[in-house]
């Protein structure tokens, strides 16, 4: 997005909120951080593919706990990079939109600017408080403001296009996998219908919810567990299955419950789908 569209939109709220660390935010890799919800809620997932679109073309992220007064806003996306712990900023949702998740606020906009890791700026300081949000700018509401944050959004919009723009450097052999990751998924997004995200959070909910706040792999004789396999790193993380597969049904679409979605692991939704197939959980894994 370019500074001049960046600059009219500039009267908005501007919100910063503190998520966990990742280089790509597109779904394929582990989300770190300290905050203890990432062990048994949800959000940790919409953090994950914060900058990967969802199958309606919107960014989503969660950006706290609690209604958020504004409806439409700026959201800075700050992180502690975890190999020197650094606060840096690593994105940005201009003119988001906010919607409600039971009592999570969750952002949501068309364009996002996902900055490469090299290039993330860095926070000389976070202020303190609790909770993931702070104010840089209220737009005339009632409650505390962070001048200096302000100031940081202010030469953020300036750098902006530099700062996003991807150099030889950060070509990695980590991003050429990204590129064919990423054709591919968006050749499923044009096939497959709409996915609901919410539902999907839901399910992921329920799961940590039945499970004392594990996520174990619903397909018998599996019971893998991210959080146990990986540690930290690995506590929230599943994926969510389709028992009815999403290409069979009406082109108007299908009204999913939780119980017709699955919690699994990478390995079991693969072969669940090998060649094109939507197979049985009961029969996957041989007696």
């Amino acid at each position: 997005m370019s500074f001049k569209a960046l600059s009219q939109l500039k009267s908005l709220p501007i919100l910063f909120a503190y998520i966990g660390w990742a280089e790509r935010y597109d779904g394929s890799e582990p989300i770190q951080g300290d905050f203890s919800y990432f062990k048994k809620r949800s959000a940790v997932i919409s953090e994950a593919h914060a900058f990967f679109p969802d199958g309606d073309g919107l960014y989503r992220c969660g950006v706290g706990r609690g209604m958020l007064g504004p409806k439409r806003l700026h959201v800075v996306f700050v992180a502690r990079d975890k190999k020197n712990h650094q606060m840096k900023i690593v994105g940005l949702y201009p003119g988001a939109k906010i919607e409600m998740d039971d009592d999570w606020a969750v952002a949501t906009c068309k364009r996002a600017v996902l900055l490469p890791p090299s290039r993330r700026p860095k926070l000389a300081s976070w202020p303190v408080g609790m909770g993931q949000r702070r104010w840089a700018w209220r737009s005339g509401e009632a409650g505390k403001e962070h001048p200096g944050l302000q100031e940081i959004f202010k030469r953020l919009l300036i750098n902006i296009s530099a700062l996003s723009a991807a150099t030889k450097g950060d070509r990695t052999a980590s991003d050429l996998e990204l590129e064919g990751y990423e054709g591919k998924l968006r050749r499923r997004f044009v096939k497959h219908r709409q996915r609901e995200n919410r539902l999907r959070s839901a399910k992921i909910r329920e799961a940590l919810d039945r499970n004392q706040g594990k996520l174990v792999c619903e397909v018998p004789r599996c019971g893998f567990d991210f959080g146990t396999r990986y540690g930290e790193i690995g506590m929230g993380y599943a994926q969510v299955h389709h028992l009815r597969p999403l290409g069979s049904v009406s082109h108007k679409g299908v009204r999913n419950k939780l119980t017709d979605l699955a919690v699994v692991c990478a390995n079991c939704h693969a072969m669940i789908h090998k060649g094109g197939e939507c197979r049985p959980l009961k029969n996957l894994i041989p007696k």
